[in-house]
C-alpha cells in the first residue's frame, strides 16, 4: 500500500456544514504553516484551514483520519 494513497469519503450533513473524512496511510500529520506566497508547494492545510469551521486529526494504528466541516452559504440552500 502506498503511503499517500488517500480515501475521502463524504460522512453527513450536520448543521448546516458538509462534515468529510479523509484517511491515508501516513503518519506524518499535517501542519498549518503561515501564509508564504514565496512557497511553492504546502498551502493545502493552509487552504483547509481558511475554509473549514473545524478539523480533527486522529491517529490510527496506520495512517491518520482528518475530518473537517465546512459551512453551506445560504446561496447553497437554493
Amino acid at each position: 500500500m502506498c503511503a499517500s494513497t488517500v480515501w475521502p469519503r463524504l460522512r453527513r450533513l450536520v448543521d448546516r456544514m458538509v462534515e468529510i473524512t479523509v484517511w491515508d496511510t501516513s503518519a506524518v500529520l499535517p501542519v498549518v504553516r503561515e501564509p508564504d506566497p514565496a512557497r511553492i508547494g504546502q498551502h493545502g492545510m493552509e487552504i483547509v484551514n481558511a475554509l473549514c469551521r473545524s478539523i480533527q486529526i486522529v491517529p490510527r494504528e496506520i495512517g491518520k483520519q482528518i475530518t473537517v466541516r465546512l459551512a453551506l452559504s445560504d446561496a447553497a440552500a437554493v
